[in-house]
């Protein structure tokens, strides 16, 4: 019997996920293709976390500061749907992480004060 590849075996991961407000939290739904170890304990058998906050701004600094790419769309009901792949899906998961982890994230940029 023959297995889909894993991870490994392919050219390079894909982070698939889409955000969507339920009340003031944020539900994230992972794509079942892959979930990269940092977060696996976050999502459910559905592939569902919750999340308190999530600043896609600070997600556009972040990405940007680590010369990673990745795509934004945004449903006209305000759901977002974050795509990365390769190198960039880790970063992306790195993210996320400190989403989940703490529900505030610091700045993607050192601040200048003292």
């Amino acid at each position: 019997m023959s297995q889909a590849p894993n991870v490994s075996q392919r050219e390079s991961p894909v982070l698939d996920i889409f955000c969507s407000r339920w009340g003031d939290r944020w539900v994230v739904m992972i794509s079942p293709v892959w979930t990269p170890p940092l977060l696996e304990t976050f999502f459910d058998r559905h592939g569902e976390a919750l999340a308190d906050v999530l600043d896609f701004d600070d997600l556009d600094r972040y990405m940007s500061s680590r010369d990673a790419s990745y795509e934004k769309r945004v449903s006209t009901l305000g759901g977002v749907q974050l795509e990365a792949r390769g190198a960039s899906a880790e970063v992306l998961a790195e993210w996320l992480l400190t989403a989940f982890s703490s529900g505030v994230r610091r700045p993607a940029t050192p601040s200048s004060a003292p």
